[in-house]
This record gives structure tokens, C-alpha cells and sequence, in this order.
């Protein structure tokens, strides 16, 4: 008797993954990744079609500046294009910080899924694959792609002004 008791809770010890595991909550939480992951998606799409205005802006703002006779056909010193492009600009801004949700949303269903199935993702990467989160390296990736000012004003909200001009080389 004690033998098949024993035998019994052998079975049992081998597999415990198996037993304690919810599979329906586990297929809950994949459901919510997939839905978290395409919201991503749309979101992130809406980045892309935001920066593309933001450019076509800038360009027209440019054009203005350096065309004034042909250009500024309101006559108001390029100040319509300006706002044009100040609006596209902090519709960019605002595209991004909803795609940083997002992605902020899809890392917490990641860490649910990996809850719920039992089972630990490897997601590292060899080091140097991806860069660092240095704020100035992404300004400075906009450097003359944005007037230096607006890039300054933009910069001046996550560093002090002089960190802004020594990042952006700036006088």
C-alpha cells in the first residue's frame, strides 16, 4: 500500500509545472499581449505618419524662410508656416509619448504572460546590439533636420539649457 502511495507522489513530483499551471489564464494573458501588441502597432504607425507631416512642415517653414517672395504667401513673415510647424511638431511629440504607453503596456502583458504559462522569456541581447537611452544622442540625431532653436527649446524640457548647448554644440 505504502509502495502505490509512494509510486503515486513520484508521478505527481515529476511533472508539478504541469499541474499547477492555469492554461486558460495563461491563453488570457497571450490574448491581451496580442491585443496590447497591436495597439502598439497602430499607435506606432501613427508616429510614422505624424513625422512624415512634421517633415513635409519643416520643409514648407525652410522653403519660407529662405524664399520669402515665393513662399510666404500670407505675408506675415513665415509666422503661419511657423505655427504649422509648431503644431506638427507637438503632434509628433504627443504621437511618441502614446507609442511610449504602448510599448510600456506591452512590456507589463509580457511580464503577465510569463506569470500566468510559467515560463521565463530570454530576451537579452548581446551587449552594444542596442543604444543606449542617452537623451543627447537622439537630439543630436535631429541636428540640422530642426532649426537649432526649436531643437534647443525641445532639448531645454529634459536637460538644463547648458547641457542643451554643449550636447548640440551651440554657442
Amino acid at each position: 500500500m505504502w509502495a502505490w502511495i509512494f509510486i503515486v507522489f513520484l508521478l505527481y513530483s515529476a511533472v508539478p509545472s504541469a499541474h499547477a499551471t492555469n492554461w486558460s489564464s495563461c491563453a488570457d494573458e497571450l490574448d491581451r499581449l496580442r491585443r496590447a501588441a497591436r495597439d502598439a502597432t497602430d499607435v506606432a504607425q501613427e508616429v510614422e505618419s505624424a513625422k512624415q507631416e512634421l517633415e513635409s512642415k519643416k520643409n514648407d517653414l525652410e522653403n519660407c524662410l529662405n524664399y520669402p517672395n515665393i513662399y510666404d504667401l500670407m505675408h506675415d513673415r513665415c509666422r503661419s508656416r511657423r505655427w504649422d510647424y509648431d503644431s506638427a511638431l507637438d503632434n509628433y511629440k504627443s504621437h511618441l509619448n502614446n507609442l511610449e504607453s504602448e510599448l510600456s503596456t506591452v512590456e507589463s502583458r509580457i511580464r503577465s504572460v510569463q506569470w500566468s504559462c510559467d515560463y521565463q522569456f530570454s530576451l537579452s541581447l548581446p551587449s552594444g546590439t542596442l543604444p543606449k537611452k542617452d537623451p543627447c544622442s537622439v537630439y543630436q540625431n535631429y541636428k540640422n533636420k530642426l532649426p537649432s532653436a526649436t531643437l534647443l527649446e525641445i532639448c531645454k524640457k529634459s536637460m538644463t539649457e547648458d547641457e542643451c548647448k554643449k550636447c548640440l554644440d551651440i554657442k
